[in-house]
């Protein structure tokens, strides 16, 4: 699977990165999941036990690689040059993946619950006094997850003001060369319906070939 990841990278990163991601979420699934070898779903970890440390280590870990994942399936080639100019934009979609975060740590907590109801057959009575017993553990958990979450977006966050101040006139330069873009863009199509069919085909195919060029430069840069 790595080799696959590493030939797809060439042709496509932001495939590429699905696949990597695929990969992990398949070995956290195995090794976190309600069929681990390790019984971690079993609702009976002791608080800080060793069984527990690797629990939270697990929840530590789907904390970060969900931001990770989130922040891969919004950034796509069409967004990303507008999340760079758009500092309202960016921000909003940190916290967008901060909260989903968080729902997901939430509906993880729910579906332990509801295994371990199933697994034991417990009654309504019964279900009750167990969730009163884990509350501190189920609210460990989700802490642990949003936090690492929140943790890792606003290190990327800061990254990102960091390099917009660091190389202010950078993002200045690209935000005129993009409205210029925007804005020739309407006048070359216009034009081109005005001239005729042969000589539209020649430049309709040297368009094409510059806009394949800037995909797969935007592709790149999306990851």
């Amino acid at each position: 699977m790595f080799l696959s990841v590493q030939i797809c990278a060439q042709k496509n990163p932001r495939t590429a990165g699905f696949l990597a991601l695929g990969g992990f979420w398949i070995f956290f699934a195995w090794t976190w999941g309600p069929l681990s070898p390790f019984n971690l779903w079993a609702g009976n970890n002791l608080l800080f036990s060793l069984k527990w440390w690797f629990d939270a280590l697990g929840h530590s870990a789907a904390g970060v690689m969900l931001t990770i994942t989130f922040l891969h399936i919004y950034k796509t080639p069409q967004r990303s040059l507008e999340l760079e100019r758009d500092e309202q934009k960016f921000e909003s979609l940190i916290w967008k993946i901060k909260l989903k975060t968080f729902y997901v740590a939430v509906i993880w907590e729910i579906l332990e619950m509801s295994f371990d109801w199933y697994k034991n057959g417990y009654t309504f009575t019964e279900l009750v006094t167990n969730i009163q017993k884990g509350g501190a553990d189920t609210t460990i958990d989700i802490a642990l997850t949003a936090f690492c979450g929140a943790f890792l977006m606003e290190c990327y966050e800061r990254y990102k003001i960091k390099s917009r101040k660091k190389h202010p006139d950078k993002y200045i330069q690209i935000d005129r060369k993009i409205e210029l873009i925007l804005a020739l863009h309407g006048e070359v199509m216009e034009d081109l319906r005005l001239i005729r069919t042969e000589d539209r085909k020649e430049r309709i195919a040297r368009l094409k070939e510059a806009a394949k060029r800037l995909t797969k430069f935007l592709r790149k840069k999306a990851i």
